[in-house]
């Protein structure tokens, strides 16, 4: 929860620069299709191109799935979860590197998504997570039920066994009032990637003309 401070900050930031929703309100869609979704601006002629939907929606309904009550505790789920879940990992980092052209923020969020499922399936479909930086973050709760293999959690402990364990959730943060947490590199520049996005996103957009018009229209991602 707390990783979500930093794209809040760039909201802020954008806002106090002169960044506004206006852009994100005017956006229709000018083409849809099943892989692509096509944006413009009718005030600034700014197109941005949304490659992957079907990735991304597959990534989010299956892993919403897994946690259903009821089913995170199913001996299918037990048994594959951990698979299933890296899975959905290989799918939410096709639909980041499908836009990759958005920039910084998108190549920055494609690769943490990249470290976070090369760990994951590294260790058979979990998160390798330190159970002393759970209880650094005031997570003796979580860590409690990292310990409890009664229903599906998409994190284990990190072991002798663990690979690429650097690469695991390492990093307590909390931030009162929020609940603290433990996080990866990975995660880091997610946040990161995040955080220039919706900066990007709501920066004050210049219409210089006809011709830049084009030139954003035929661009991939503006």
């Amino acid at each position: 929860m707390a990783l979500f401070l930093l794209p809040l900050l760039a909201l802020v930031v954008a806002l106090l620069r002169g960044g506004s929703f206006d852009a994100l309100l005017r956006a229709r869609i000018e083409r849809l299709t099943p892989f692509t979704v096509v944006l413009g601006d009718p005030a600034t002629g700014r197109v941005t191109c949304i490659r992957g939907i079907p990735f991304l929606a597959l990534a989010l309904a299956i892993q919403i799935t897994l946690y259903l009550p009821g089913l995170r505790s199913s001996p299918f789920v037990l048994a594959h979860g951990g698979v299933v879940y890296s899975l959905t990992m290989v799918c939410l980092v096709a639909y980041a590197a499908a836009n990759w052209g958005w920039g910084a923020g998108a190549r920055l969020l494609t690769l943490g998504l990249a470290l976070n499922t090369l760990v994951i399936c590294a260790n058979g479909g979990y998160m390798p997570t330190s159970a002393q930086a759970q209880l650094a973050a005031g997570g003796a709760a979580r860590a409690h039920e990292l310990a409890d293999r009664g229903a599906f959690v998409n994190e284990r402990p990190l072991g002798p066994d663990t690979r690429l364990a650097v690469l695991g959730d390492l990093i307590p943060l909390r931030v009162p009032p929020l609940r603290g947490n433990v996080y990866s590199a990975g995660d880091v520049l997610v946040s990161c990637g995040l955080a220039l996005l919706l900066y990007r996103a709501m920066r004050p957009q210049v219409q210089s003309g006809a011709s830049s018009t084009r030139h954003d229209a035929a661009s991939p991602t503006r």
